[in-house]
């Protein structure tokens, strides 16, 4: 059976502004584009005479690395988003199709196949998959890092088959 990785359902858990902690993903949608935010540094300003406690987040937009700051009123519920990570083998390259047909890296047994749609992986990231592929040196595995619209590719690396 194949698997389309296209749209996950993605477990988001609602926390206050002033209970996100350094190192979570938070999801934020900015001009009608979901992005990731992960959050690196956290201040919080007291409640005043004439206003809410404030809570301000500095990190980075998963994916650009552009450094962001935003600021929440301490109340305010915010997505936190728990990134998914699966490892792969690259079965093949289907450009017809736009996509990656890959098999979770198990031992044991086969996996089913799944495909990584190629429009959402970083042109670097997928340069250097076909490369690697086309070199035809070993497997081509990968950890693919994934949420709803956003898909990274981390520890690409050519897996030297040894042949008895």
């Amino acid at each position: 059976m194949a698997v389309l990785l296209e749209e996950e359902e993605q477990a988001y858990e609602s926390v206050c502004a002033s209970d996100v902690k350094s190192g979570n993903i938070i999801m934020l949608d900015s001009a009608n584009k979901i992005e990731y935010y992960k959050v690196s540094d956290i201040s919080k300003v007291k409640t005043g005479k004439h206003g809410a406690a404030k809570v301000i987040l500095e990190g980075q937009i998963l994916g650009s690395g552009k450094n962001i700051t935003k600021q929440f009123n301490g109340g305010i519920k915010l997505n936190k988003v728990e990134l998914k990570k699966k490892s792969y083998v690259l079965v093949d390259v289907d450009e017809d199709n736009d996509s990656l047909c890959v098999q979770a890296n198990t031992t044991g047994g086969n996996e089913d196949i799944e495909y990584l749609q190629l429009n959402r992986i970083q042109e670097s990231d997928l340069s250097k998959i076909k490369e690697y592929f086309l070199a035809n040196e070993g497997e081509v595995v990968f950890t693919a890092v994934t949420a709803k619209d956003y898909l990274a590719i981390e520890d690409l690396k050519i897996s030297k088959v040894i042949k008895k």
